[in-house]
Order: structure tokens, then sequence, then C-alpha cells
């Protein structure tokens, strides 16, 4: 945390600060101690770029953080109608330099190795580019190295370098909290920064600016660099240096001494030190309820821009609460003009007020465009209640205004929509004010031309879905528009080799729905028309729709199988595939000669069939999809008993992956068919309507263990958990009633299928084959009747 040191120093402060011990010193010299601030930890705000595969981002938020943090991407103006993005990879250790076209395309690539691990700040000059490089230092070694400032030629050739040590600059740490920035005139260059310094006798390290001249002729200090420097502020959050003629300014976010944003403006070779904007609160307190974005020299005046809560006690206390609870209120948009004429009287210009509303404005960003003429940018945000005590920032329009050499504005403050400012400073190409984002790994390059409204474009048209989509297929089209002015309303459309069709009118509906009735070569197309009438097109090229193929039944079932009695409620149930949706249904069944509709064509998929009398029955679902395409699936040869029968046979298998199967009754299938799954175990009993004695008696072959012992009553024959196949099964009718009724049964044998029926104790499966069994079929029937079918071939043996 960084705190004020309390103590009998304050003493010499206030003398300082009420002018009993001069403030115009030797710009060359040591100054005596005027302030001690300290720190206790190391509070530099994280860096807002990720790299390899972490988000990169450095779109302006609505967070406003106590202290200051580095730039990591610069725009350079080469002149030559192309520009490049410098970003600083704290990852990877290099600086990447890619250069792009006026048509915002890359046309190449450069990579620059860090020279020291830390980057500080870059700079491009008239003839060369410079960048600081930095090392921490916390063993206080005073040989050791921790800034290095580097020339390159504007290819980023290295040509030359300057150091600073430990013990030149006393730093532990350079760059920390703080916004460095470079400058130059001629041959001098500034390099105008912050530092945590040397352990003082408190063991504290305490954090300020530091303020670098350099000769880069000869790629030398001129100045003084040690523990104070005549315009030594601290705590510095956020430092920017200009030019006015030959002498440099200098402007700080103090949090201590003093509490201001603060100006240093070099006088031959002294600085004249002038406060811009008092802050209220405690000596070092860290949260200020200011920002400071952005410094100007013009003509007439020194503009510094900054956003801040409202600077009265009670509201800073409320401020400095809201902040420790986790909180961020909102401020206004303010410049601090200093006329160059009178530099004892800095005044104050509110540009856009936000404390007390539902809106916040981001750090603004100042442009010089020329000495009469600069621009103020800020983002906007919109204030959503999530739920009581909590909120949300959403991203709203990028705000701007013209300002004269005064600060006084030239013009009503602009709206752009869509528009998102960059954490990096927009520059000056050609008539136009541009910057770039970088965010989830996309570079966007905007602009704002210097006479008229930016001009409205289509930022992103998309389809969320891939060219190749069947006729039929509904594509959504989502369309973005950046500039122009007011609201937007978008019209979808689409060509093809035979017509333009109008997807949607316009309207303020940025979505509209496509969907293709014939396959070809299509051509998406939005317009996007602003308030003001202006119109910009963007277009999806050679979406390719192919023909749909006809529908069919991905699958039709029953939830029971065959063998049901009449007047079961039976469920079916189709899904369809292909062709085009949605689908509707028809299901009906043949029986005998009649075909009966069971439900007509709908969009549902279930349905109730309740057969009224038994026999064997044929079960149809029609699929028809939306362009009338019909496909269709039966289910053949499905069985439907009499319910009233003197002797009813009940019977379960224990199935291979399955378990124990619903109980089914008189022939109807148990176990399964075609999904090479065993039967493991089987209980039968009889149910009879009048008083008969009668039971049945079963005995099952089991792989490995052979015949069992007869089971009756319902018990297990086989067995459950020891994966062990049924291969043949036989089985008697018991009891004084038994001479009245004849047992049949039939399996289903691997590799060969359904056998024929055997009865009366008759053996059903294979031998010697190590066949499994896999379904059943059992029925009780008075003596003489009839067999079901074929008794010729009910056991195989080997």
């Amino acid at each position: 945390m960084l705190k004020l040191l309390k103590g009998g120093i304050r003493i010499l402060i206030i003398l300082i600060l009420i002018g009993l011990i001069p403030v115009w010193v030797s710009a060359k010299g040591q100054i005596p101690e005027k302030n001690l601030i300290e720190t206790k930890e190391n509070q530099m705000t994280p860096t807002e770029y990720y790299y390899d595969g972490y988000l990169v981002d450095n779109v302006v938020t609505s967070y406003y953080p106590a202290y200051g943090s580095l730039e990591n991407s610069y725009l350079i103006n080469n002149g030559n109608n192309t520009k490049s993005l410098l970003e600083a990879n704290e990852f990877q250790k290099i600086i990447d330099i890619e250069t792009y076209n006026d048509s915002d395309e890359q046309i190449s690539e450069k990579e620059v190795a860090f020279e020291l691990p830390l980057f500080g700040a870059f700079y491009s000059g008239l003839q060369y580019n410079y960048i600081a490089y930095g090392q921490e230092n916390k063993e206080e070694n005073n040989t050791k190295e921790v800034i290095r400032i580097v020339k390159y030629d504007k290819s980023f050739n290295r040509i030359d370098s300057v150091s600073l040590s430990g013990g030149e600059t006393f730093t532990v740490i350079p760059f920390d909290a703080g916004h460095p920035s470079m400058c130059e005139n001629g041959n001098e260059l500034v390099l105008h920064t912050s530092r945590e310094r040397y352990t003082t006798s408190d063991g504290l390290n305490h954090q300020s600016q530091l303020t670098v001249i350099v000769d880069t002729a000869t790629m030398s200090v001129t100045n003084y660099t040690g523990e104070w420097q005549t315009n030594h502020v601290s705590h510095s959050f956020s430092q920017y240096v200009r030019f006015d003629g030959n002498d440099h300014v200098l402007i700080d976010h103090g949090d201590g001494y003093p509490r201001s944003i603060v100006l240093n403006k070099e006088m031959g070779s002294h600085y004249l030190e002038k406060n811009l904007f008092e802050i209220v609160g405690e000596t070092g307190e860290n949260y200020t309820g200011v920002s400071l974005g952005g410094f100007e020299v013009s003509s007439s005046s020194y503009i510094a821009a900054i956003n801040s809560y409202e600077q009265s006690s009670s509201s800073y206390l409320e401020y400095i609460k809201n902040q420790r609870d986790g909180g961020d209120l909102n401020r206004d948009i303010i410049l601090c003009v200093l006329p160059k004429n009178n530099l004892q009287e800095a005044s104050q210009i509110t540009l856009a007020k936000y404390i007390g509303t539902n809106q916040k404005g981001s750090i603004p960003k100042l442009v010089k465009i020329s000495d009469s003429k600069l621009m103020v940018l800020w983002q906007e945000f919109n204030i959503k209640e999530l739920y009581p005590g909590f909120t949300n920032s959403e991203i709203a329009d990028l705000k701007y205004v013209i300002i004269d050499s005064n600060g006084v504005p030239a013009s009503a403050i602009q709206s752009v929509s869509g528009y998102k400012l960059s954490t990096s400073s927009p520059i000056i190409i050609g008539d136009d004010v541009v910057w770039c984002t970088h965010e989830n790994d996309v570079k966007k390059f905007y602009t704002i031309p210097l006479s008229g409204s930016p001009k409205i474009s289509v930022s992103s048209f998309t389809a969320n879905k891939e060219s190749g989509q069947t006729a039929g297929t509904p594509i959504a089209l989502t369309a973005r528009a950046i500039g122009g002015t007011g609201s937007y309303q978008y019209k979808f459309y689409y060509t093809n080799e035979l017509q333009t069709s109008v997807i949607q009118d316009f309207s303020s509906s940025d979505t509209a729905n496509f969907v293709a009735d014939t396959a070809g070569n299509y051509t998406l197309w939005v317009d996007v028309k602003d308030s003001s009438g202006k119109t910009a097109t963007k277009s999806i090229e050679n979406f390719q729709v192919t023909e749909a193929p006809k529908p069919t039944v991905k699958s039709f079932e029953t939830d029971k199988v065959s063998g049901q009695f009449a007047k079961t409620s039976i469920k079916l149930r189709a899904e369809g595939n292909n062709g085009r949706t949605p689908y509707e249904y028809k299901f009906y069944y043949r029986y005998g000669t009649e075909t009966i509709t069971i439900q007509d064509f709908s969009t549902a998929n279930t349905a109730d069939f309740k057969p009224a009398q038994a026999g064997t029955y044929a079960i149809t679902v029609d699929v028809k999809d939306a362009k009338g395409d019909i496909a269709s699936k039966t289910i053949e040869n499905y069985q439907i008993l009499e319910p009233e029968r003197e002797i009813s046979t009940s019977y379960t298998t224990h199935v291979q992956n399955v378990g124990w199967q619903d109980w089914i009754h008189d022939g109807a299938v148990s176990g399964t068919v075609g999904q090479g799954l065993r039967l493991e175990g089987i209980r039968i009993y009889l149910i009879t309507k009048l008083k008969y004695d009668l039971d049945v008696s079963y005995s099952t072959h089991i792989q490995n263990i052979g015949w069992q012992e007869p089971k009756n009553f319902g018990f297990i024959s086989g067995t459950t958990g020891q994966g062990l196949r049924l291969e043949a099964i036989k089985m008697n009718l018991t009891g004084s009633d038994a001479d009245q009724f004849d047992i049949y049964y039939q399996v289903h044998a691997e590799n060969f299928g359904w056998l024929d029926w055997a009865k009366n104790g008759e053996n059903s499966g294979t031998a010697g084959f190590g066949y499994r069994l896999e379904g059943i079929r059992i029925l009780v029937v008075p003596k003489g009747d009839p067999a079901p079918g074929s008794t010729a071939r009910p056991f195989m043996q080997n």
C-alpha cells in the first residue's frame, strides 16, 4: 500500500508548500529531502495485455484504477500511406511491429527482442524511434543497469543506447505504478516516468517520478537522476512530457507531494511548479478519485484531460469508502487549462457531467491536431442495476469534442455508435484521428475525419452457419455498424442466379433469418442506414446452398414388444431425418385387408395404439418434411394376443447388459432378436383362470455347467451376474391336470435364428456348438390343439 510516512518531515513539507522554502531550485543540483512517501508492497496495476492463448484486450473499460499503467501498444504514422502498430509482448519479451496500408491490410511484420525484462515506453521521433526498457534491482546494486533507452532507425534497426544504473537513479523497480512518456526536441529526448526507490532509514521503499534527459546525438544522460530531483513528485501515478519551444513541460498525477495534477515547466535551469487540479483528501492516500488521460501544449495553453469525482471533503470521504468497498463512483470529464500568459491561474472546464447519472465516462484521451485545435475523446458506458447494490457497465457511444487552444469547446459533443476507444493514444494520420483496438485477438482500426462526421460502415456481417447448408436450413444473419449519426436501421437481402429477394426490409433489428428454398450460389447482403440517411453495405459472397436429401425415418419404435394382449395401450414414437424441417407424422396400421389411421399428419411424433383384437399387425409411420416429401417405415408382424385364456404363461428372461426384462405372456418374445445378447436366466409361472392343478417345471443347459435341476413356481433357472449363456431349455407341465394341456416353447439361437417349436419336455436349443440362446416364446394350449408352428427342428446338436 502506498501511504504517507507521517512524522516530523511534514514540517519541512509545509514550509515548502507555503513558500518559506523556495521551490525554484537548480535542475542540475540535488535538492534537500522535501518528502518521504512509503510503499510497503508493489501495487503496480496489472497490464491488460495477455498473449499465447490469453485474452488480448486494450479496449477502454469503465474501471478507474488508482495507479497509472503502461501503454503496451502504440500506433505510428509512417508518412507513406502506411501505419504501424507496435505492441510490447510482456510474456514473450518481444516488440511486435505490424505495418498496414491505407486499407488497413497488413503488409509486413517485424519482431524486436526486449533488451531488458521490463518494457517502459516507446516514442516515434522525427528521425529515430526510441524504446525504454528496465529491470528490477531489489538487491539495490549500485552498478546494476535499471533503465536502458535504445535508439533505432525507422525500420527498427538498433543504432545506440544509453543506460542508467541503480546507483545513478536510486531505483529498485523502474516504471512502477506509473504511465511513462517520452518526447523529443532536436537532440534532446526526455523520458518522464516513475520508480520505486532504494530503502530509506525507515525501512521502506518510496515511489516517485523520475525524469531522464538524453542527448540523442551522443546517447548520454545530461541531468541529475538521483534520489531527489528538482521536479520531485511523490507519489506519481501518471507522467506526461511535451515540449514548448525548447523547454520541456512535465505533468504528474500526484497523491502526496503535491496532491494534485501538477505541471513542472522547465524555465532555463529551473522548474516552475504549478498545480492544475487540487485533489482533496489525506496526503499520500492512493485513492484520489482522479485519472489523468492526456496532456498537450497548444499555442496559448497547457491542457490536461482528466476525469474526477466531486472534489469536496464530504464527497471525498464517500468516494474513499466506496472504493474500499469495491465500488467505482462516476466521474466528470474535465480539462485543466493553464494559460501561458498567466502561469499562476489554472482553470478547469467541465466537458461532460456524469456524477449522479446512470452513465459513466472513461478516462479521456487528448489529441493535438494543431497548435490551435485539439480533440478530446472518451467512451461512454450505461450503468445497469443487476440487483440492489450491484451494477454492471455496458459500453455505449464514443464521445468526442473539438476544443480550441484555450480548452474551450469549438463544437457540440459528438456521438459515434459502435466505436470502441483504445487504452493507447490516438494519432493524426492525414486529415483523420486514428487508433487501433486489439480485442479477443482481433485488431480493428477506427477513424474520425477532422471534417464531417465519421463515415458509417458495417463493421461485421456474419452467418451463424457455414456455407454448404442444405436448402430449407434456417441461417441467422447478424450485422454490426459503426460511425454515422444517430441510430441504425438494417435491411437484409440476397441475390442468386435467378433473383434479388428481400429477407427483411429496413428495421431496427440487426438480425434476420435466411432460409433458401432452392439450392444454388447466394450472395447475402446487408444495408445499414443511419439517421441522416447515409448507407453502408456489406456482403457475404459465394454462400453455397445444397439440395436437401429426401427425408428418412431415423427411428420408429413401440414402448412394448410384440406379443401384448388385446386392448393394451402401446406408445408409438418416430423421429424423422434429412429433408427439410419441420416434420409431420402420420401413424396407421394394417390388419388383415384393412388399413386404419391411428393419427393423421401432425407435428406430434408420438401416438397411442390400442388394438382391439388379437392377430398380426403391420404398424406404419409416414414422415413428411416441409417440402412435402414423405418417407415411411413399418413394424411388421406385431403380434397381439387374446387376453382371455384358461391357462396363461407368464415369463421373463435375464438378458446380457440389460438384466431382467418385463414379464410378458403367451407366445410373445422375451429376450432380444438381432442384438447378439445372450439369455442368462429365466423365470416361468402359469396363470390359471379356473381351479386347475397345473404348474410348469423347467430346466436350462448353462455354459460350463450343463443341465440344472428343474425349477418351478417362477424360480430362476440359469444364472445372473456370472456372464454365462443359456444354450438349451426343456419344460414340462406338472400336476393332476397336466394331461389336459400341451406346453410349447421356441428359442432363437445364435447363428440359427428361430428354431422350430418343442413341447412337453423336448430339448429346445443347441448342443455342442457353444451357441447362446437370445430369445424365447412359450405357449400353453389345450391337449390336441395344433402347434403354433413347425415342430420339425427344435433342437440342433453338433
